[in-house]
């Protein structure tokens, strides 16, 4: 399992979160966003989920994000693809994880 927090600070918060939103419903088919908004501060979680031939099993990434005055904090977290009595991953959870980090490094988040 691979976790990492990303951030991004600004005054254009709600434009990222729609950029982010668009990107991904253009480039991805298995994905999941849902979100709620509580006391001012809204909680988006976007799942993804990646079928891997290397180990003939499924990745998947978590990424939660809390929104709120200019700011957002994102946790991303990548599990699965094990394969064999070790539950090997071959690389397949490295290689989710490094996906989605390279989008949320484009959207500018640190």
């Amino acid at each position: 399992m691979i976790s990492h927090r990303y951030y991004y600070e600004g005054d254009n918060v709600l434009s990222i979160i729609d950029d982010i939103k668009r990107d991904i419903t253009n480039q991805e088919t298995d994905i999941s966003i849902e979100s709620t908004t509580m006391n001012g501060v809204t909680i988006l979680n976007i799942v993804n989920e990646r079928f891997f031939f290397r180990t003939s099993s499924y990745a998947s990434v978590v990424m939660t994000f809390v929104i709120g005055d200019n700011k957002i904090e994102v946790l991303v977290t990548s599990s699965g693809a094990g394969n064999g009595i070790f539950n090997f991953s071959w690389g397949a959870t490295t290689k989710l994880y490094e996906i989605w980090d390279k989008f949320l490094v484009k959207h500018k988040f640190k």
